[in-house]
C-alpha cells in the first residue's frame, strides 16, 4: 500500500494548482482544514458509526451490505481525487 500510494497514477506530481506545495507554510482558509479532515478521517468516522450503531443490533448480512456500501464510497473518493 505504502508503494501505491507513492505511485503517482494519473498526473505530473509538480502541478500545483496554488504554487504552493507545503500545508503548514502556505495560507489556507479555514473551510480547507474542515476538507482535509473529512477528507483523511471522514471513511474511518463513517466505518466507526456504523460500526457502534450496528452492534448486537444488526444481522451479519445488513451490516455487511452497508459496510460494502460505505467502502466503495471510500475507493470512489480517493480514486476520482486521484483523476482530478
Amino acid at each position: 500500500m505504502l508503494v501505491l500510494s507513492r505511485f503517482d497514477w494519473f498526473r505530473d506530481p509538480h502541478k500545483v494548482a496554488t504554487g504552493c506545495h507545503e500545508l503548514g507554510k502556505c495560507p489556507t482558509p479555514w473551510w480547507a482544514g474542515l476538507f482535509l479532515f473529512g477528507y483523511f478521517l471522514g471513511p474511518a468516522i463513517l466505518f466507526a458509526a456504523v460500526n457502534v450503531y450496528a452492534w448486537h443490533k444488526w444481522t451479519i448480512r445488513r451490516w455487511t451490505y452497508y459496510t460494502i456500501g460505505i467502502m466503495v464510497l471510500a475507493v470512489a473518493l480517493y480514486l476520482l481525487d486521484a483523476l482530478a
